[in-house]
């Protein structure tokens, strides 16, 4: 409805109704008259709509305006319990060019607002009215021919049937509301009309030449209604408000849209379009990835269905061909024939990339496209950069793009070269698993704002924290470990045994430069572990012609496997555990002696849900290939850890040659498979 405004002779504007604009139907503007509302210039309270004050309240709200009133604060003024939500606010007539005018208000019953500065342009009589109603504005214009809002969503004077029902992301109450302070909320008519006939508006009759409903046959009635589907544009709907916008879209080329939505609806009767490319493989294979991978938050299989019921012509203004227009999806879901990317951005990339191209200067063509960096051509991380939907990720992009040879700016508060300015002494020395020339990369254009979001740890917590550690491996000068580090992983300053041995995921020469600049004290015993594992010599090294199996007691052996470290132990205090990243134990099960001296047994362990307690065992096995290869065996060694069933561990322990009075397993026999 569009109220409109009239000026009496006295100067006061009134407000009257004009026709309804509820899109399929709507009342007569002359079946009902709304009494003249008085427009005054001044201070005066407004109240939300439906929530009329009492006569006595309305007689107060409506007194003589107040002049020349000063600036209030809003937080010393007294939060008074109403079902009202007041504002105040200052007309200004006949005001200087540009006026102005400052509202200080409380907001009761809903919510306390800021203080506004109000600026208005132009000349004349000019009344401003401020609505605290959900956060929304509510404009009048004195001495304009119309009122500028829609009216009430069902027509003057006809109840609102279901206030409080969703319709395209809204309840129809807000929908209500917002049509009557705000003239957008009707300027898509047929969306408005949907909404209007969708929260059970009388007399909003679907139109004839609609596209209809969702599926081919018809058929009212969706599978899922609630399900919630993304059509090609992006645009986010419900299954059932889909259908709704279906049957009030009276756009012909939209139909081919709602017959694919049809589709993703689960409607079983809709057909392909005879101009559709007929999936996103350029060969029509089936893509490698699930269906429900998704590129640009669409799943794979989704985009497999628009490309099989949408036709090529279908938003698409640059007429690209089927090949150029799902390249980039079809790289992204990997199908089994793939073109080389394409240079330019198409039109999907265009519609939903966040990040910029890989090149600053807003080209997407790189200067090397098969430059390989960071394991990947530089053709391919454009590729990653427009499938990429995380904006707090786009500045590794622009580093990426600067190590393609791209002239970009680093960030604003990069923390610099890894070297300070010189040289890497070895640019291709392999660090935590990257080289050092793109660790120097990563330090000239990457800071501590990078990856930096509330609810997540940054990724560069300082740059100091960060790269000192990698300055340090990559040899740059003027780099110490800290005093108070836990040091090298062989506690006497000896050479690693093994330094490319993988010890909990990293290489023992990455864990001794992270030991040496830990400096959480409680780290260092897990460091010393890593060191064992890594081959720095044990304490417990037997020089006797034989091995006692009663050497185990009170003795702690460690396995990496992968993220994880275990620890076997016996005798009294024994226990079988799993190590957490953060020193704590996961316990598998305490020591309960051995079976046949050649299988120590573990039971009580951490509850594991249905399967009761965690248990293990570990079998001590005699390495006699040892000797005979690599010469005798000092020190036992856990070989591998394995968990055969949900909550059972299986351990085994390599010990030197057994004393002949000791029952042993024949690690010959383990090995064929015989019995033991």
């Amino acid at each position: 409805m569009l109220p409109s405004a009239t000026t009496t002779q006295d100067g006061t504007e009134t407000l009257d109704d004009g026709a309804s604009a509820s899109g399929g139907g709507g009342e007569d503007a002359a079946s009902s008259e709304e009494p003249e509302v008085p427009v005054r210039p001044g201070a005066y309270r407004a109240y939300p709509i439906n929530r009329a004050p009492s006569p006595e309240t309305e007689r107060g709200a409506t007194a003589t305006a107040i002049a020349n009133q000063s600036p209030l604060d809003a937080e010393s003024q007294p939060s008074v319990e109403s079902d009202h939500v007041v504002v105040e606010a200052y007309a200004v007539e006949d005001p200087e060019d540009p006026p102005s005018a400052v509202v200080v208000d409380t907001c009761f019953g809903i919510e306390r607002k800021r203080l506004l500065a109000l600026v208005g342009t132009g000349t004349g009589a000019i009344a401003l009215v401020l609505g605290c109603v959900l956060g929304i504005f509510l404009p009048q214009s004195k001495g304009s021919a119309s009122q500028q809002v829609c009216g009430t969503l069902c027509g003057s004077n006809t109840a609102l049937p279901y206030p409080n029902r969703e319709v395209f992301g809204k309840s129809c109450e807000r929908w209500n509301l917002e049509s009557q302070v705000d003239l957008k909320t009707c300027e898509d008519i047929e969306l408005y009309a949907a909404a209007a006939h969708g929260c059970g508006c009388p007399d909003v009759e679907t139109p004839q030449d609609g596209c209809g409903m969702l599926c081919s046959d018809r058929s009212e009635f969706l599978p899922d209604p609630q399900l919630v589907v993304k059509d090609i544009k992006n645009q986010e709907f419900s299954c059932q408000d889909w259908q709704l916008k279906s049957l009030f879209d009276k756009d012909s080329q939209e139909c081919v849209n709602y017959n694919a939505i049809g589709v993703l609806c689960r409607c079983a009767s809709n057909e392909m379009h005879p101009d559709a490319c007929g999936g996103i493989c350029p060969t029509g294979e089936d893509f490698f990835h699930s269906h429900l991978h998704p590129i640009w938050n669409t799943a794979c299989g989704t985009w497999d269905t628009f490309s099989r019921y949408l036709p090529i012509w279908y938003n698409n203004d640059d007429d690209e061909t089927c090949e150029e227009y799902y390249s980039d999806v079809a790289h992204g879901c990997v199908c089994p024939v793939l073109s080389d990317v394409e240079s330019e951005c198409g039109t999907l990339c265009q519609q939903r990339r966040t990040c910029n191209p890989i090149c600053q200067d807003g080209k997407s063509e790189v200067p090397d496209p098969d430059l390989v960096v960071r394991r990947e051509t530089c053709q391919a991380w454009e590729l990653h950069s427009r499938l990429e939907v995380h904006e707090v990720v786009c500045p590794f992009y622009n580093m990426a793009g600067a190590q393609c040879g791209c002239e970009n700016e680093p960030a604003p508060d990069a923390c610099g070269p890894l070297c300070g300015g010189a040289s890497l002494p070895d640019p291709k020395k392999e660090v935590y698993g990257q080289t050092c020339e793109s660790w120097d990369f990563m330090s000239t254009y990457l800071g501590p704002a990078y990856g930096d979001e509330p609810t997540e740890n940054p990724i560069i917590k300082s740059c100091e924290e960060h790269f000192s550690a990698i300055s340090y491996a990559c040899g740059c000068n003027d780099i110490e470990p800290p005093t108070e580090g836990c040091g090298t992983l062989c506690g006497d300053g000896q050479a690693i045994p093994h330094p490319t041995k993988v010890v909990n995921a990293r290489t023992c020469q990455d864990l001794e430069i992270l030991s040496l600049f830990e400096k959480d004290t409680k780290q260092c015993t897990r460091y010393e572990i890593f060191g064992t594992l890594c081959g720095c010599p044990r304490s417990d090294v037997y020089e006797e012609d034989c091995f006692k199996l009663e050497h185990l007691q009170n003795e702690t052996y460690y396995f990496g496997a992968g993220g994880s470290v275990y620890s076997v132990s016996f005798g009294d205090d024994g226990y079988f555990a799993q190590i957490q990243s953060n020193g704590d134990l996961f316990m598998i099960g305490l020591f309960n002696g051995f079976d046949n001296n050649t299988v120590a047994m573990y039971g009580g362990g951490a509850p594991c849900g249905l399967y009761g307690p965690r248990s293990g065992s570990v079998s001590i096995i005699e390495d006699v290939l040892t000797p005979e290869s690599n010469g005798p065996s000092k020190s036992p060694e856990i070989t591998n850890v394995i968990e055969p069933s949900v909550c059972v561990y299986q351990a085994e322990l390599k010990v030197p040659k057994l004393c002949d009075s000791d029952v042993l397993l024949d690690q010959s026999k383990v090995d064929s498979g015989e019995d033991v």
